[in-house]
């Protein structure tokens, strides 16, 4: 059944898969479960339903013994509901907003931490703008390091 559905899926273009997470088929009814709200519209088409039915039909005359093939039967009209003047189909959209079906890894931590300077070091700057650079870089790294203790 599963192999079936990733065949369909496989089979439709590449804009209307990509809003698609996956489909199944129970009680001769077809479901997209869908990745975002827009898909829906998409989907809900009527040209879109009509490819997706003519793509099941091409599909059931090459697999005669398909899971498909209650969906393109069409129901008696004693199980059809009418609910506000839309009949029921055997093509459903859900839209699922919470899929997950990749378990989140841990974000990987390097065991290398760089220590807070302190502002302790040689200035060996032989240069006398450099000297003074590195005496200022000193003077912001002792106040830091003063804020932090208070």
């Amino acid at each position: 059944m599963a192999d079936e559905c990733q065949e369909l899926l496989r089979l439709m273009g590449k804009a209307k898969r990509f809003y698609i997470a996956f489909c199944y088929v129970r009680e001769g009814i077809l479901t997209f479960v869908l990745t975002h709200p827009s898909g829906l519209l998409e989907l809900r088409r009527d040209s879109s339903i009509n490819d997706i039915k003519g793509l099941l039909k091409t599909f059931c005359k090459f697999n005669k013994n398909s899971i498909f093939a209650s969906v393109i039967e069409p129901k008696p009209l004693s199980e059809i509901n009418y609910i506000k003047n839309k009949k029921e189909e055997n093509i459903r959209f859900i839209v699922s907003k919470y899929l997950k079906f990749f378990t989140p890894q841990p974000t990987q931590r390097s065991n290398f931490v760089m220590p807070a300077s302190k502002g302790e070091f040689k200035n060996l700057a032989t240069n006398e703008q450099i000297y003074k650079k590195f005496e200022e870089l000193r003077e912001i790294l002792l106040k830091k390091n003063e804020q932090t203790r208070c």
